[in-house]
């Protein structure tokens, strides 16, 4: 699973965000740069899963690659959650499940979200109209 993020210099600095994660940060170079980016989402998901940066364009367009969307899809439901300020209730409620410690097992990882429900539960937390998939980045 992958997830475009951008990188540009400004002033002085680097910036770099991914906007589906709302996470921004910054780097004295692009390449302190796109190691903050991938160091702060291993610090927030608490997990031992390894993003990788690949296919840096000239426009500072890139991609987070996770080798397994397993690990990537609970943190980015919980991110998604957190930036919209709601609560596990009122996640459950908008996804219309039976409760929130249902959702809850959807962000801790304990269940597995398939990708279709994924884009379904984006579309109701945070109003985006996305499709995901899979996507082999090794030869980019």
């Amino acid at each position: 699973m992958v997830l475009q993020g951008r990188v540009w210099k400004e002033d002085k600095n680097w910036l770099i965000e991914i906007p589906l994660l709302d996470l921004m940060t910054q780097g004295e170079s692009r390449g302190d740069a796109l190691f903050m980016i991938s160091d702060a989402i291993k610090e927030l998901s608490g997990s031992n899963f390894k993003p990788k940066i690949r296919g840096v364009d000239h426009n500072g367009y890139f991609y987070l690659q996770c080798e397994d969307p397993d690990e990537l899809l609970p943190f980015v439901l919980k991110r998604i959650r957190e930036s919209e300020g709601i609560s596990l209730r009122e996640a459950a409620k908008r996804l219309k499940l039976s409760s929130h410690n249902a959702y809850a097992r959807y962000e801790n990882g304990e269940v597995k979200i398939p990708i279709g429900r994924f884009e379904k539960y984006l579309k109701k937390l945070k109003g985006l109209d996305v499709v995901l998939s899979a996507i082999n980045l090794k030869n980019a």
